[in-house]
């Protein structure tokens, strides 16, 4: 209807994110450095219990139980080193009554298998409710998210380094993130980042932008 998508019954959808795709929704600039693109295409499914989505007109929750699923994802560099994360899988599951709705997703790296690679537990408030109210700046996100083994020369390439921060910190990464109601206003951001060589700990709250009170920075 002309006030909500919802699905009638359960459904699966396939599709594939080509990098044609990727260059339209995030254009590669080619002066820019710490960009990111897909190596090659990816096979994408969405399988969906449930989804309602509210598109304006009448105040009604939004409702989903849906997983979104890759059986990889290849990741390029500035330097066009590569790096492939597996089995990606994000699931999306709304409360009952209520705004908000659980996120978890995971991912494996083929060259750490014994290590949950990539980890996001986390709840997503201030979803879309119909009413002429709502605005994307409601929705923030409250979790912890975890990165393992993640290789320190991919970091190196994403700041068009020489190798530096290999020789500073080692070869992995291990990152560790809580997030509190971000990135709404006086939402924090906490993450311990360590490597063989060094431990960084950074705390960051979003506030009003200096020079424009109705920005936040």
């Amino acid at each position: 209807s002309s006030e909500k998508l919802e699905l009638t019954e359960p459904a699966e959808i396939n599709w594939t994110l080509s990098r044609a795709l990727m260059d339209i929704l995030a254009p590669v600039k080619e002066d820019a450095t710490g960009q990111l693109t897909i190596a090659r295409s990816v096979p994408v499914t969405l399988r969906a219990e449930e989804l309602r989505l509210p598109l304006g007109g009448a105040p009604t929750q939004t409702r989903a139980k849906a997983t979104l699923t890759a059986s990889s994802l290849p990741l390029r560099f500035p330097d066009g080193s590569e790096h492939e994360y597996r089995d990606l899988t994000a699931t999306l599951t709304t409360k009952p009554r209520s705004d908000s709705a659980t996120l978890v997703a995971s991912a494996t790296d083929p060259n750490a298998p014994k290590v949950k690679a990539l980890g996001i537990d986390a709840v997503v408030v201030g979803l879309p409710d119909g009413t002429e109210d709502w605005t994307p700046e409601g929705l923030a996100l409250t979790g912890k998210a975890q990165l393992r083994a993640f290789p320190v020369r991919l970091l190196d390439a994403m700041s068009a380094g020489d190798g530096t921060l290999v020789e500073m910190l080692g070869q992995s990464l291990r990152l560790d993130a809580d997030i509190k109601r971000f990135p709404r206003r006086g939402g924090t951001f906490v993450f311990d980042a360590r490597t063989e060589q060094a431990r960084t700990g950074i705390t960051a709250t979003v506030r009003p932008h200096p020079a424009d009170k109705d920005r936040l920075a």
